[in-house]
């Protein structure tokens, strides 16, 4: 227990000594004057984008002669829409953790992990997709396959977004974060 305080003390005549103070500001007043970010909006938007380009996606294959290529769609389809899902889900419970547990000790460590694990599986899936749209391509030399590819690079571009999301709540300053993550 002594110890503990000890490296408390320690820990805040370091943050006390940080450049923040030196400015004049505290951290928590620092932190607390930063504009709101939308990031449930962002999730929403990029999983409603996502939806309909999917929807667009199994809409068009579906269409198709070829029923083992448009099975192999649908699958990769519902698995990609089962991951938005999960994802959503994280994100989600990331954004409304209380800001100052945020502060303190930073965000969700593990759902973070959790969601990038999810954002690289959805980019292997978009390949996956990209090489169908070759495969629907080279079995069907007729097929307009523009409205796939434009929703794909839709889902790409969500994805995107969402890696970019987690990239910034992983690198969002708190007091212990550094601490936290030690143990994931």
């Amino acid at each position: 227990m002594k110890k503990f305080i000890a490296l408390f003390i320690v820990l805040s005549s370091l943050m006390i000594s940080s450049p923040a103070f030196a400015a004049g500001e505290q951290p928590l007043q620092m932190a607390l004057n930063k504009q709101y970010e939308p990031g449930n909006s962002l999730i929403k938007e990029v999983d409603n984008n996502s939806r309909e380009a999917l929807q667009a996606i199994l809409d068009k294959t579906s269409t198709l002669s070829d029923q083992m290529i448009s099975l192999k769609a649908r699958i990769i389809i519902f698995t990609h829409n089962s991951a938005l899902g999960d994802n959503s889900r994280k994100l989600d419970a990331i954004f409304k953790r209380n800001f100052l547990v945020k502060f303190l000790i930073g965000p969700d460590y593990k759902k973070l992990k959790d969601s990038d694990a999810i954002t690289k599986q959805n980019s292997a899936r978009i390949d996956q997709l990209k090489k169908l749209s070759e495969e629907i391509k080279a079995a069907d030399g007729k097929f307009d396959q523009s409205v796939i590819l434009e929703k794909i690079n839709v889902l790409e571009q969500q994805n995107l977004k969402l890696i970019n999301y987690v990239n910034k709540e992983e690198k969002r300053f708190s007091l212990f974060g550094w601490l936290v993550k030690l143990f994931y």
